[in-house]
């Protein structure tokens, strides 16, 4: 058993331009310090024999390819022949064991030989008189000629393999001892001639890749660089397009808020709202109540749909412990206040906006004082939308 060939460390392709660069350098550098003269026995032999053996390996190599290609399309034609023609011998001949044939097909030796075998077996199928059948030993014949063709072109791919291996064999050989020299060659020209030299430069691994002078034509070259892959667009897609809001929708339009905000985080406004330069604006006053009033949150509320008796006003006298307590039962969450409407008529006739007046209540009485007397005289609520005032006895006795 031959001794294992050691692979050099650097690139095939890229030690033979290096290959090819140290002879020119040495060329030009050779009268100018008798150090690098003397790799005139070492290196340029090496170079030289690595360059050879490349090229031949390079050249065979196509060849080597179609050999390959041949031997493994010859395979594939005879294993077609042997599954199409096995059914056939299982019926005629229900004894021949036919789970062994076609069992190795990556194998040229076993499968050549299933369908040598094979076609052995067709030509036992006889008919009455011992004759045999015409189809039987057609497909025999069809068996073997594939079988020889198999086999003569499985020997020649193998042939072709055997000798790329050797080609490879000696481009290792050479490239390491090649390698070696030009380590030593790459010092001497460092101390001779510098680091900054492009004869130094040109002549390290790194600089390999990159198109020189003195690269042969004919020698391999580098790779194209890699074109980057298209980066994804930035910021947010849209994949439909954002819907208006009409006028007097309750909710807000798909936008970019609707997009920023999750669904279960965006309450259902009370009130009618609108778009105004990508923002939401809430008119100033909403069936006269004033803005503020209204953007003050309630916990727990109904929607105004599910209210009984919305816009009326209660005037049963019994029911107004209860409204009251009500609207005067303080909230943990909020400070003591807040969450409640408590206004006389003075208050709200000042947020009644000019032009407008409250629903239901006439403006000169609410003008007049309120009473403090329980019974008759004690405010009620007024249910206006979503919010309850209190009115003056003043008030229920100018409607009545």
């Amino acid at each position: 058993m031959g001794e294992e060939t050691r692979a050099p460390t650097t690139s095939q392709w890229k030690l033979r331009r290096l290959a090819k660069r140290s002879i020119a350098v040495f060329n030009r550098h050779a009268g100018v310090s008798g150090a690098i003269a003397a790799y005139q026995g070492s290196l340029i032999p090496r170079a030289e024999a690595y360059i050879q053996a490349y090229d031949a390996a390079a050249l065979y190599e196509p060849r080597w390819r179609k050999e390959i290609a041949e031997g493994r399309g010859a395979m594939f034609a005879l294993l077609t022949s042997i599954n199409a023609w096995k059914p056939h011998l299982a019926r005629e001949l229900p004894g021949f064991d036919i789970a062994t044939i076609g069992d190795k097909p990556t194998v040229p030796e076993d499968l050549v030989e299933d369908g040598e075998r094979l076609a052995d077996g067709l030509e036992m199928i006889v008919d009455g008189e011992g004759v045999t059948l015409p189809w039987a030993t057609g497909g025999a014949t069809e068996l073997r000629t594939k079988a020889d063709d198999a086999e003569r072109e499985t020997e020649e791919a193998a042939a072709a393999d055997s000798t790329l291996s050797e080609l490879l064999a000696t481009v290792r050989r050479t490239g390491v001892e090649l390698e070696q020299d030009l380590t030593l060659f790459r010092k001497t020209l460092r101390s001779v001639l510098g680091r900054s030299h492009p004869d130094f430069q040109k002549l390290r691994v790194e600089k390999a890749s990159k198109p020189d002078d003195d690269d042969d034509p004919n020698g391999p070259q580098p790779s194209p660089p890699v074109t980057p892959a298209p980066e994804p667009p930035q910021g947010r897609i849209l994949r439909t397009p954002p819907r208006t809001a009409r006028r007097g929708s309750e909710t807000p339009p798909r936008g970019s808020e609707s997009l920023r905000t999750p669904a279960f985080f965006r309450p259902t406004l009370p009130f009618p709202v609108r778009r105004v330069g990508g923002a939401l604006r809430i008119p100033r006053f909403v069936h006269g109540i004033p803005r503020a009033v209204l953007a003050r949150p309630r916990i727990g509320h109904r929607h105004p749909s599910r209210r009984s008796g919305e816009g009326s006003i209660q005037t049963s006298a019994g029911s107004m412990p209860s409204a009251e307590a009500s609207m005067r039962a303080p909230d943990p969450s909020r400070r003591s206040g807040e969450g409640s409407i408590r206004t006389s008529a003075a208050s709200m006739r000042s947020a009644e906006p000019s032009g407008r007046r409250f629903s239901r209540i006439d403006r000169s009485a609410a003008e007049e004082p309120r009473s403090g007397e329980t019974g008759s005289g004690a405010p009620i609520e007024v249910e206006h939308g979503r919010r309850r005032l209190r009115s003056s006895p003043a008030c229920r006795a100018s409607r009545s």
